[in-house]
């Protein structure tokens, strides 16, 4: 029975760590060519209502699709959360206020593992242009000031 047990946590800990090993770093060019192209779609409403200053609506769309190639296998479609990472559509931040600023600089640095999440956001500086920075920052601000 021991050995079960032993083996079972040896294949989850296996696991845990070829998916931070595939998160971590700046992506190369062919891990970005295969990925899929996600077309054009209507934002909601509410979103648009809550795009910071200096972020348009083009922008966030922008935003949205980086979000949905980037961060969405984390993160959750739309940032409803997944066992691996914190849901981003609600009223709640834990770790920062929830400037876009801040938003930002967690996306470029990271995140140390914190409870329930036993795994760190990796930081993807220099995966993202200063535009591409500025509207996925502005798009998961919206997200999040988009339901209170």
């Amino acid at each position: 029975m021991r050995s079960r047990r032993s083996g079972q946590r040896s294949v989850g800990l296996l696991l845990v760590v070829m998916l931070i090993a595939g998160c971590e770093g700046k992506p190369r060019e062919r891990d970005r060519v295969a990925q899929p192209v996600v077309e054009d779609s209507a934002l909601d409403p509410r979103i648009i209502k809550a795009l910071p200053s200096g972020v348009s609506e083009k922008m966030a769309r922008t935003g949205q699709r980086l979000f949905v190639a980037d961060c969405a296998a984390c993160h959750g479609a739309g940032g409803t959360g997944t066992q691996l990472g914190p849901a981003l559509n609600t009223g709640a931040w834990t770790k920062i206020e929830g400037s876009p600023e801040e938003i930002a600089r967690v996306i470029e640095e990271g995140l140390p593992p914190a409870k329930p999440y036993d795994i760190p956001m990796p930081g993807r500086a220099g995966s993202f242009d200063a535009e591409q920075l500025k509207s996925l920052a502005g798009y998961v601000y919206a997200l999040h000031a988009a339901n209170p």
